[in-house]
């Protein structure tokens, strides 16, 4: 069977050489010593769907968007291709221990197929299930990644008064306080402080030298990943924070009342200052936009 125009191995050699595998007896979620786990994680309205978009363009990528065994299962939805998934919403698959075995069991398989058709795969952690819905103690994915496995794992951040902004602009309905997001956005750092940061503004005024650093980290090089499609059109779940027809990467700004309610919410949060400091980000918001908007400026009159 010819390989199609995309460069991508077909569909049906996965299937026939998974099926060969189990014929043999070969267990199908055996984890080889040599299997590497990739995980990229954000919270929500960071810029972390572009920065994957981005890393899903190259052909030799399967980027799984938005996985988290924390994620809701108390009603169905319509997967006819997934019967599994309604096994929540049935109280069959009850306890934290069996959904963590069957979410475990489906990062294997997912793996397992990525190998043999020689695909490299990167799991993008819907972290927000994990450390923002509840206030639980927990680590997110990390925890089902199967024992022996190889785990690279790289965390990408937004100032955290611009990505709380968004948020709640982007999802009104949005019950945390300031306070309250600020001490889990830290739960969620301090879980993961061995984890690579790699900021959306770094990667917003400079994309490849960016992306290149996050595969590093995932133990990535860009030039065995094949050729690198038009990253717009990649489709992915996400992009709560931006314009879903955006094509362009450019550097964001911050608009004159989004400084000052930025700064009105830093001065009353006793844990924003602390949550700055995890980030590295200045909680001068004023100061930070400024800084921003003359990057942004500066790149536009490059351009003309």
């Amino acid at each position: 069977m010819p390989t199609p125009a995309s460069g991508h191995p077909p569909i049906a050699t996965s299937v026939k050489a998974v099926a060969e595998t189990s014929r043999s007896g070969a267990n199908a979620l055996e984890i080889p010593s040599s299997d590497v786990y990739r995980v990229i994680s954000h919270q929500a309205c960071t810029g972390g769907t572009l920065i994957s978009r981005f890393l899903a363009s190259y052909r030799k990528v399967a980027l799984i968007s938005e996985v988290s065994p924390d994620g809701p299962d108390q009603f169905v939805r319509f997967d006819p291709f997934m019967p599994i998934s309604q096994l929540g919403s049935l109280n069959v698959v009850e306890s934290r221990k069996q959904r963590d075995a069957l979410f475990m069991d489906q990062l294997a398989l997912a793996q397992r197929w990525c190998r043999i058709s020689d695909r490299s795969l990167i799991l993008r952690e819907h972290a927000h299930s994990t450390y923002m819905v509840s206030a639980r103690k927990i680590r997110g994915i990390q925890r089902c990644i199967p024992a022996g496995a190889v785990t690279k794992s790289v965390i990408t951040v937004r100032h955290p008064l611009s990505s709380y902004l968004s948020l709640i602009k982007s999802f009104p309905h949005e019950y945390l306080d300031f306070n309250h997001y600020c001490e889990r956005y830290i739960n969620y750092i301090s879980k993961n402080a061995s984890v690579p940061r790699f900021r959306y503004e770094d990667f917003c005024q400079n994309a490849g030298e960016t992306a290149g650093k996050i595969l590093a980290a995932l133990d990535l090089k860009a030039r065995d990943l094949g050729i690198q499609d038009d990253w717009a059109s990649v489709s992915l779940t996400g992009n709560s924070g931006r314009h879903r027809d955006s094509t362009v990467i450019v550097i964001p700004t911050v608009e004159k009342e989004a400084i000052s309610q930025g700064e009105k919410l830093g001065r009353v949060s006793p844990p924003y200052q602390q949550l700055c400091d995890l980030l590295d980000y200045d909680a001068d918001y004023r100061r930070f936009a400024r800084g921003q908007n003359r990057k942004a400026q500066h790149a536009a009159n490059q351009q003309l």
